[in-house]
């Protein structure tokens, strides 16, 4: 499945950067009709072990996401682990 990233919340993650929206996101990005009826959003970037983004790991939820740190850590630890597959 693909999809033009541009003006969604996985556009930023796949540039390498950490994207976490704890309410609201589908309000944030109105054109992306995929987040119909989403709350919140969390999405990582997976890289090698060179640093180079390989894709994306990303959670929806119709519910808010708060910054919990530990889900936070958690879901960067699953990312890490994904990516390092990726690369295997």
């Amino acid at each position: 499945l693909e999809w033009d990233l541009v003006g969604t919340p996985c556009e930023d993650v796949v540039k390498g950067n950490f994207c976490h929206h704890p309410t609201g996101v589908s309000a944030k990005f109105p054109d992306d009709v995929g987040l119909s009826g989403t709350e919140s959003y969390l999405g990582v970037p997976l890289r090698d072990a060179a640093g180079e983004v390989l894709g994306h790991l990303a959670v929806y939820d119709a519910k808010p996401m708060p910054a919990e740190p530990k889900l936070l850590f958690t879901f960067q630890i699953f990312a890490a682990r994904a990516a390092a597959e990726l690369e295997r």
